[in-house]
């Protein structure tokens, strides 16, 4: 097991820089084994923070966590942030394993500290571990040539959407698109050219979508945007939005060979499964595509 120390500047309130020394320790009088017994119980990152944080807080009185580590985008937060904070930079060896923070109302102690950084040393392994597994399995829901999400992810997150939307009432919604005449463009150009047109087309839809609407790539040519607490006015907002974008985006095509997508919407209505709001929003697409292509059409 491993006992930090942090170089905190508690002035500043600057990132510890944390360095670890060797030592038998006990968290506040509870065998050490007892937490990382707990840590050793998940591979989630979510729930191993879950964890961590609500032991130590039987520990040493702690209002709120949070941890970010930034190159993939995570952020975890737990509590009520208060006006005393500590925070610290995680690693192991070279690997930064993010930042985490220790908030609450009254001033932390030297000897609040010392526990916290103890904790942290038996945190350190499985939480490189559950960021580990978080890469590989991420990995397996993207996919390989746009980077975007894949079809698998896709089933996963519109059955949960969909069921957040009954428990509490909310909306969803989604589009679905493809190029129009893509096939003539792989005939005509070579498939290493599709293939090209594909990944600008995914990054294109990227750069218009937020955050908190994923890009998943159906099949194909076929790419899907889920849109949680949308109603059918703003998925045909950012419909149109993105028609705009790929019909004005220069993909490099010889000549004039242009690049336009059709696309339908659809939004849930009460007994939807994931697939007959698919369905709706794909006969959406096929009537986008029988009035001329390079459209937006509802159900």
């Amino acid at each position: 097991m491993t006992r930090l120390t942090s170089a905190l500047d508690n002035d500043s309130g600057a990132p510890g820089s944390i360095a670890p020394l060797p030592g038998d320790v006990e968290v506040a009088g509870a065998p050490s084994w007892r937490l990382a017994t707990a840590l050793m119980a998940t591979i989630e990152v979510e729930e191993l923070l879950h964890r961590f944080f609500h032991l130590l807080r039987e520990q040493s009185p702690c209002d709120a966590f949070a941890y970010r580590h930034d190159p993939i985008g995570l952020r975890v937060r737990f509590g009520i942030v208060g006006r005393s904070h500590a925070e610290y930079h995680l690693k192991l060896g070279d690997q930064s394993l993010g930042y985490i923070g220790f908030s609450r109302r009254r001033r932390f102690v030297e000897s609040d500290l010392e526990l916290i950084e103890r904790a942290l040393g038996i945190l350190l392994h499985p939480l490189r571990n559950a960021l580990r597994f978080r890469d590989v399995r991420e990995s397996a829901r993207r996919d390989p040539l746009t980077g975007v999400f894949n079809r698998t992810a896709m089933d996963e997150l519109l059955a949960r959407q969909l069921a957040h939307s009954c428990r509490e009432g909310g909306a969803v919604s989604l589009l679905i698109l493809d190029i129009d005449n893509f096939k003539q463009i792989n005939d005509r150009f070579g498939h290493g050219v599709g293939d090209d047109v594909l990944i600008a087309l995914a990054e294109v839809l990227q750069s218009v979508c937020r955050g908190s609407d994923p890009v998943f790539r159906y099949a194909g040519d076929e790419f899907v945007v889920i849109m949680p607490e949308a109603e059918e006015a703003g998925v045909r907002c950012l419909a149109e939005r993105l028609r705009e974008a790929v019909q004005t985006h220069n993909f490099g095509l010889p000549g004039d060979a242009l690049v336009e997508v059709s696309l339908g919407i659809a939004s849930c209505r009460p007994g939807d499964t994931p697939e007959s709001l698919l369905q709706r929003a794909d006969r959406g697409l096929y009537r986008a595509k029988g009035a001329g292509r390079n459209r937006v059409e509802g159900e």
